[in-house]
């Protein structure tokens, strides 16, 4: 679940960076995000290589969330804050939940 308004907090130099280097590693992503002007601008960048992207705009998006395995990483940058957890039946919960949001 990603929300580009962070991304200028972020910088976009790092984003472009952790972009390619998943991209050379050929790790795919699914993202849902609120469809705003920068997700549109990264779903038309990056859409089709490893990358498939969603627009929810009625999801209330306030932190940016990743699963990858059994771990799952949570941040926003206002106020700065990140947990990272490894919980086989959370991230298969956070799984269940992303899968049928991609559905729907």
């Amino acid at each position: 679940f990603e929300c580009s308004t962070d991304d200028q907090e972020i910088g976009m130099e790092f984003i472009e960076n952790y972009t390619h280097k998943r991209l050379d590693s050929q790790v795919k992503a699914f993202v849902i995000s609120p469809g705003t002007a920068e997700d549109k601008n990264y779903k038309e960048k990056y859409e089709g290589r490893c990358t498939s992207v969603k627009f929810l705009p009625s999801l209330g998006l306030h932190a940016q969330m990743n699963i990858v395995g059994e771990l799952i990483m949570s941040f926003n940058v206002d106020p700065m804050e990140a947990t990272l957890r490894k919980s086989p039946k959370e991230s298969k919960t956070m799984q269940s939940l992303f899968d049928q949001l991609w559905k729907n």
